[in-house]
């Protein structure tokens, strides 16, 4: 009788197979590591740009526009009637971690005409409302005033504004009607707190009505440096990281 002989796996195959095992695991954690941090990295970075673009847009623009009247600018202030006083001293002013910027906004609307001594008839008021402070602006000068009605007259097509107070501009031809815009930039700690369990502070912009929005989160500290008209802007996200430098020109202001 005879007998088949069955083989079995050897210990040296089985050893040969779990090196390959541990092989093949080991690139896949190699490969996974390396994904998960290229996706870290690429989302700071993503992160970051977005940052220096919300700064952009709002730092670097205040800065840029402070002073902006229209055809006239801070040296022609002379030119320009505050009677009751909605112009700062200064038309953009930095004082240790704070900016403060203030312009005409350069959406203007065209008047058409002046109805009584306190109310003019532009085509629309976007963007306007009550107690708003606006510009009358016609390149040889300048008039502030508060806004106290909007009425809409003509079926819609035009609206009257109503001021607090007489305005003295008598003249309506190329007279141009836009917002006083005013913005405090500065840090402060926020109500919520991080993983660690320390409070998070947050860059915050306050307008002319006193309304406080929060631009950033995360933002430890904000510094600016003047040279004339340059601006350094340096914005620090904790004490170790690398800051966000940005530069700006104040074209108006001085």
């Amino acid at each position: 009788m005879e007998y088949s002989h069955i083989k079995g796996v050897g210990l040296l195959e089985i050893m040969i197979a779990m090196l390959l095992s541990v092989i093949v695991l080991a690139e896949i954690f190699r490969y996974s590591y390396f994904l998960e941090n290229s996706v870290s990295l690429s989302s700071a970075k993503v992160e970051s740009i977005e940052k220096n673009n919300v700064l952009f847009a709002w730092l670097v623009r205040d800065v840029e526009m402070a002073g902006y009247a229209g055809c006239l600018n801070a040296h022609s202030r002379k030119n320009i009637v505050d009677d009751e006083g909605y112009l700062l001293n200064e038309w953009l002013t930095v004082s240790g971690g704070e900016l403060v910027s203030q312009y005409m906004s350069a959406h203007q609307l065209s008047v058409i005409d002046k109805t009584s001594n306190n109310e003019v008839l532009i085509k629309n008021s976007d963007g306007l409302k009550p107690d708003d402070v606006v510009f009358l602006e016609n390149c040889w000068g300048a008039e502030l005033a508060k806004i106290k009605k909007i009425s809409s007259v003509n079926y819609g097509a035009q609206k009257k504004i109503q001021f607090y107070y007489p305005i003295k501009t008598a003249e309506t031809k190329n007279i141009y009607l836009a917002k006083l815009v005013l913005h405090k930039f500065y840090v402060k700690k926020t109500s919520r707190k991080n993983a660690q369990g320390d409070y998070i502070s947050s860059l915050y912009v306050t307008n002319e009505k006193n309304d406080s929005d929060e631009i950033l989160e995360n933002i430890q500290s904000m510094n600016i440096t003047q040279s004339y008209k340059d601006f350094v802007i340096s914005i620090a996200e904790s004490e170790n990281s690398s800051p966000i430098v940005l530069t700006a020109k104040g074209y108006n202001a001085n």
